[in-house]
């Protein structure tokens, strides 16, 4: 049975947190050449940051990069798909490590560390979760790193 409402009659109510609130429960880390705001604005541009939950966990300490040929390339980076590509990760408290190529996930794995070869090109990122008191909670994202396929 349809109940008639009147106009001006309250039918929904969602309360959302200020942003004062809401801000203190994520933080953007920046992977600096330097302390100046020259590089803080290189870094934002290129792409070198993470966002992590710290209230979750800490989250200092964190890496995830992409080693391939010798080199090795940090978020937002591009690089060439070589044989010996891998994302590599560390991490201050054994999480589990989903590797999302290209918006699907392409590996999940368990501990302080990542090891991933890759032989394929696309964009790679990755997310890290926790769990806290029985539930999954994301706790760290990436910006990606994009992996072009080797010119033949």
């Amino acid at each position: 049975m349809r109940q008639s409402r009147r106009p001006g009659e309250l039918i929904f109510s969602l309360y959302l947190d200020r942003y004062e609130h809401s801000l203190r429960h994520v933080a953007t880390h920046l992977l600096l050449k330097d302390l100046s705001e020259a590089s803080v604005r290189e870094c934002l541009d290129a792409g070198r940051c993470f966002v992590a939950f710290d209230w979750l966990a800490d989250s200092q300490g964190f890496q995830f990069h992409l080693q391939s040929n010798g080199d090795t390339t940090q978020l937002g980076g591009r690089t060439q798909l070589h044989s010996d590509s891998r994302l590599k990760g560390r991490s201050p408290l054994p999480c589990c490590w989903k590797i999302i190529r290209n918006g699907e996930r392409l590996s999940e794995t368990i501990g302080s560390e990542l090891d991933l070869h890759i032989d394929q090109p696309g964009i790679y990122r990755c997310e890290t979760w926790l769990t806290v008191a029985g539930s999954e909670m994301t706790w760290i994202m990436t910006n990606p790193i994009y992996v072009d396929r080797t010119p033949q």
